[in-house]
């Protein structure tokens, strides 16, 4: 099993300020496969650094984010 301890943010490793893990489990098997941190809203209030962009720049993620609720909310058109 892989335990990770960090979180990989603007291309450097830093420690999570919440506890606690989460296991990931192997859906093929059922057995555990990796640990990670849980990320909380501290966490990225800290790295607030971060750009827009995603998982790699990919834009993968982002539409979970305040940018896409944001988009959600625009207004897009009315009719009377």
């Amino acid at each position: 099993m892989r335990t990770y301890d960090k979180f990989y943010i603007n291309g450097q490793w830093v420690d999570p300020i919440g506890k606690g893990t989460s296991d990931v489990i192997n859906p093929a098997t059922g057995e555990i496969s990796a640990r990670v941190p849980y990320g909380n809203t501290e966490d990225v209030d800290a790295n607030h650094e971060t750009p827009f962009g995603g998982y790699k720049e990919s834009g993968n993620g982002r539409e979970f984010g305040v940018e896409g609720l944001h988009e959600y909310c625009e207004l897009k058109a009315m009719q009377y």
